[in-house]
């Protein structure tokens, strides 16, 4: 027995360290992406509007959603609707961030599918509407079990998550509506993505075979190093299926197969995995962004009161786009084709 004893509460040290750990990376990350944003007025785009949304909501997953899943495991709080609102609330900041993801995804389409009436229609004021949007609509999904869709009331002196809310909302609504529909679509752009910009790579070596120079060679090699960018695009969906679909999957075994037995320490697994993922956004999507990533190097240099040269953020906006304007131009319509769709490239 005292055997047990021990193991249980190793497990439960381990869990608690890796849900602080994983919440203070989040914070640490996501924080510095919104300060290097905001502190440099060249960052200030639609873009990089909705990825300091995205951050924010991480921010609040890292401050609320790891400790909240700490004192649902531990049973707190011991009432029905204090049970349910906490984990209502860590549906809502897990909707906020997905939510934005997909938003993330949509943007860079409509960026590269028809770049001159993206830089028309989108404005800052529109993106701040869509980032409210975001934020209305992950409150009101996640509050569903709030208005109804929960377990029946009954008296708690323990709370845990299964009884208060039913795996039909997990599994069909979170899982199947949001989590994996999300994920196929985001799938699907920046496949679509990485197949536009290989094939504006394979225009560019066509344009230099025909006007062979080192300038040409060298802009080639830029484009290669884009086309590889572009390939790891795919790699951002496939980072939110790994993290968010394990526990989905624990969820549909509970529905579809009640008498199923499953190792709750790989449970636990799967709920701190879920959390990583608001590690990972900071890194996917802020820091592969160069000027993204070099602001960020520079508070971090700033703050330990290193200088460095060379670390400097220049230009009027995230976005660079770097038109052919000194290649030798045999087509006028295709290379305004290929400027168009040299927009999203510089994005990551």
């Amino acid at each position: 027995m005292a055997g047990v004893e021990k193991t249980l509460e190793l497990k439960d040290a381990l869990y608690f360290t890796a849900e602080f750990l994983i919440g203070f990376v989040a914070v640490s990350l996501n924080t510095l992406v919104v300060l290097a944003i905001v502190k440099n007025p060249s960052l200030h785009s639609t873009a990089n509007a909705f990825i300091c949304n995205l951050a924010a909501a991480d921010i609040t997953v890292g401050l609320f959603v790891t400790p909240s899943a700490a004192m649902s495991y531990i049973g707190y709080p011991g009432d029905f609707y204090g049970c349910l609102f906490i984990s209502c609330f860590v549906l809502i900041l897990t909707n906020v961030s997905i939510i934005n993801l997909l938003v993330i995804a949509l943007d860079r389409f409509f960026a590269i599918k028809a770049p001159f009436l993206y830089q028309k229609v989108m404005t800052m004021r529109k993106v701040y509407c869509i980032n409210c949007g975001i934020w209305l609509l992950g409150i009101n999904t996640g509050l569903i079990p709030m208005y109804g869709w929960s377990q029946p009331y009954r008296e708690l002196t323990f709370c845990r998550f299964i009884d208060v809310i039913k795996m039909e909302h997990m599994v069909y609504l979170q899982f199947f509506g949001i989590i994996l529909t999300s994920n196929i679509i985001m799938f699907a752009v920046y496949t679509y993505i990485c197949l536009v910009v290989r094939k504006h790579a394979r225009q560019i070596d066509e344009m230099n075979m025909r006007f062979a120079s080192q300038a040409e060679i060298h802009r080639a090699t830029k484009g290669y190093r884009k086309q590889v960018v572009a390939s790891k695009l795919v790699f951002l969906a496939v980072a939110l299926f790994i993290c968010r679909t394990p526990i989905n999957i624990f969820n549909c075994i509970s529905l579809f197969c009640r008498t199923c037995k499953y190792p709750y320490v790989l449970f636990l697994c799967t709920i701190l995995l879920s959390h990583c993922n608001s590690c990972l956004n900071p890194i996917l999507y802020a820091a592969s962004n160069s000027r993204i990533k070099a602001a960020m190097k520079h508070l971090v240099l700033k703050a330990l009161n290193i200088q460095k040269e060379g670390i400097q953020i220049v230009g009027s906006s995230s976005v660079t786009l770097e038109p052919f304007h000194d290649l030798p131009r045999p087509d006028e319509g295709r290379e305004s084709s290929l400027k168009s769709r040299e927009y999203v490239a510089a994005t990551y």
